[in-house]
């Protein structure tokens, strides 16, 4: 009993631990740059699934994952024999990965020019592919639009195209320039990149608006070439190649958000949005944090490294780019967040389902119990004193094996039917 107050003692001691932000590695990271972190499951709270691409050639030690690998919430997994060269953008349509990028070569599919999908079995052309780089994709649901720096496909197309299922088409006279990023809401395709005209109209600089039938301007255009496009309900913001460029477009007309230039020293390559704050990848001035009156950087981002793109889920940020942070050992991408012993903003329900654990402490069998759960299969984690998940796994038995643990005080965190219920316990 001595030990486990002592252990006790240790837990108050570290409680502010818990609750405090911090950086995590994504087991071992990358051996090269991440260009794009794309969440799966975003509005899943018990989907830990992201995909990332760029130009590695290994994930968490494997050598298969070719510049596509998925992180499932505690290691990583080559998606399918690689490509052979970057890639930029990923999107998904039902179980189908699609990857646009540098590539000329899918899984030995010599055909896959610039662009693929994968169906689960093999990569798979689409059509004759492009001409040159892919740099953003986004689907409208039974619609793929690709942007970049082609100029030609199955028909004339300046920079953008549309994927049908069968066959690519352009939209309308396309664009002067390439296409860094696109955005579907609805009917409606934002475009934004180095182009100052948008099918005729020379009012569109650098971002423009497909209506299903023709090339609209935004206003004036802004005021450089846009790198990002984020959308938060009906407000866009987008992300410049030059020095303190954010803006919002509310549907009518744009505003800037200021910017300190001692913070933001470098263009912006990725904007993550949640309710009015913005975490935003800043290339060399690492990541950054608007709480909507004024900028923050996130600590420990001491160059030189590089930020290139930036994903949200709930309280988690996940960051990929060039960099390693020590301590935390982080090779492209890291994780900046507080464990989220809930799930939810509000306290689980436990008169509806209570989550009990025992024995506790335990040795080396863990069991638990919910009230009025159903007997059904469970996900699992198990967090320690830092909020570092060391265990994600799924039980129909009601108990783990925590033996390989060291002795200390853990977290288990339970999902029953949406809600992560948690509960502390000690491993002796």
């Amino acid at each position: 009993m001595k030990a486990l107050a002592q252990i006790i003692a240790i837990l108050l001691l570290f409680i502010n631990a818990v609750s405090a932000q911090s950086w995590n590695a994504l087991g071992q990271g990358l051996n090269n740059t991440v260009d794009k972190i794309v969440l799966y499951g975003a509005d899943d709270p018990d989907d830990d699934d992201l995909y990332v691409c760029g130009h590695f050639t290994n994930a968490g030690g494997i050598e298969d994952a070719d510049h596509i690998a998925l992180w499932d919430g505690t290691q990583w997994h080559a998606v399918a024999p690689g490509l052979n060269s970057t890639v930029n953008a990923i999107a998904f349509n039902n179980d189908n990965i699609y990857a646009g990028g540098s590539f000329t070569n899918a899984g030995g599919n010599p055909n896959a020019n610039y662009i693929a999908f994968w169906d689960g079995i093999q990569w798979n052309a689409l059509g004759e592919g492009f001409n040159h780089r892919v740099l953003a994709l986004a689907f409208d649901g039974s619609n793929l639009y690709a942007g970049g720096f082609f100029t030609s496909t199955e028909g004339h197309t300046n920079y953008i195209a549309r994927w049908d299922g069968l066959q690519w088409h352009s939209l309308g006279e396309g664009l002067n320039q390439p296409v860094n990023a696109i955005v579907v809401k609805g009917q409606d395709v934002f475009a934004g990149g180095w182009f100052t005209n948008a099918g005729g109209d020379d009012n569109a600089d650098y971002i423009a608006r497909w209506d299903g039938h023709k090339w609209n301007a935004m206003g004036n255009g802004i005021n450089d070439p846009v790198i990002s496009i984020t959308l938060n309900g009906d407000e866009l913001y987008v992300g410049g190649s030059s020095n303190n460029n954010i803006a919002k477009w509310n549907g009518i007309e744009w505003s800037y958000l200021p910017v300190d230039a001692d913070i933001l020293s470098t263009g912006i390559s990725d904007i993550a949005v949640i309710d009015q704050e913005l975490y935003v990848a800043g290339f060399l001035s690492g990541v950054l944090h608007w709480d909507g009156s004024q900028w923050n950087t996130l600590p420990d981002w001491i160059g030189p490294k590089t930020a290139i793109t930036v994903a949200l889920k709930g309280n988690n940020l996940y960051v990929g780019g060039e960099f390693e942070l020590t301590p935390q050992h982080t090779n492209n991408i890291a994780l900046w967040g507080t464990p989220d012993l809930t799930g939810k903003d509000e306290p689980p329900d436990h008169a509806a389902c209570k989550l009990n654990v025992f024995p506790n402490p335990a040795l080396d069998i863990l069991h638990f119990t919910l009230e009025d759960d159903g007997g059904r299969k469970h996900s699992v984690k198990i967090l320690d004193l830092t909020g570092r998940m060391i265990m994600n796994t799924s039980t129909e038995t009601y108990e783990l094996n925590i033996s390989q643990l060291p002795a200390s005080v853990y977290f288990l965190q339970v999902n029953n039917n949406g809600k992560w219920l948690c509960s502390k316990f000690v491993k002796d």
